[in-house]
């Protein structure tokens, strides 16, 4: 019996090292600028400006939201790429949301990021599907070439 309990309590430590990893690994994989090539979200003058100037910059764990050259927020966020779909939790640094963990969903493929996420600490969307009065927005992104230096 015993012998069975540690390989139980190894396979277990293994599976929390490997999702580690993954979310690690994607962590890496959306390092940068991106882009907003659509935007969906409750009022429709900042989703017409978010669409048309919006981007979202990730730096390690944080993450930067910019209309133009204007800093809306920031915010650390944390991957769970192990779930179906993928989760994303944006926890806002800053401002009225300050410490407010915001639930989303997430899926890349590529140089295409979409995230979908709710202002509440208790919803998470089940699918990417925005719907007139959701709370939260579902933003498509589009990776911004990196600057040459």
């Amino acid at each position: 019996m015993k012998k069975h309990t540690v390989v139980i309590v190894v396979f277990t430590c293994c599976l929390g090292v490997s999702a580690a990893q993954d979310a690690k690994k994607e962590m890496t994989a959306l390092q940068g600028s991106w882009k907003v090539v659509d935007y969906k979200g409750p009022e429709e003058a900042f989703a017409k400006e978010f669409k048309s100037k919006g981007k979202i910059i990730f730096d390690g764990d944080k993450l930067t939201i910019m209309i133009g050259d204007i800093k809306l927020g920031e915010a650390t966020y944390k991957l769970d790429p192990s779930k179906k779909p993928k989760h994303i939790d944006v926890i806002p640094t800053e401002g009225a949301n300050k410490d407010k963990a915001m639930l989303g969903i997430y899926a890349l493929d590529g140089d295409k990021l979409t995230i979908f996420s709710h202002d509440d600490e208790k919803v998470r969307p089940k699918e990417f599907s925005y719907k007139a009065g959701d709370a939260g927005g579902l933003a498509t992104l589009q990776r911004e070439a990196a600057e040459k230096k």
